[in-house]
């Protein structure tokens, strides 16, 4: 097999090359060169900005809810149950509980998503 039997396929292909190098610079010039390109087209992408999405949703309902838990149980008002707990503190506790379970999912997510790459 000689060198230019090797080479005459690539010549071939080059051959169209100057004019599409052409028409790319006058639609340059022209302002009329566009280029297509879909956002997330790829799975992996998609999977990563949902990913993403759910940490920040699961971890900002972890944060309200411990919050709000904390309001509900240092807080005043609210019938009481026994002499001494008012019923809005259990279900401050009940909520911290929910925010402390969701926080620790929020984490889960965090590690997860680290160990697998």
């Amino acid at each position: 097999m000689s060198l230019s039997n090797a080479w005459w396929p690539c010549c071939q292909c080059l051959t169209g090359c100057p004019r599409r190098i052409n028409k790319i610079s006058e639609d340059l010039e022209q302002g009329r060169f566009s280029i297509n390109v879909r956002m997330l087209a790829h799975s992996a992408d998609r999977r990563y900005l949902t990913g993403l999405c759910q940490q920040l949703v699961v971890a900002v309902l972890a944060g309200a809810a411990v919050l709000g838990a904390i309001i509900l149980i240092t807080s005043n008002k609210g019938p009481l149950l026994t002499g001494q707990i008012r019923l809005y503190a259990v279900f401050g506790f009940a909520l911290l509980f929910g925010g402390f379970v969701l926080g620790l999912r929020a984490l889960m997510l965090v590690f997860k998503r680290n160990a697998d790459g």
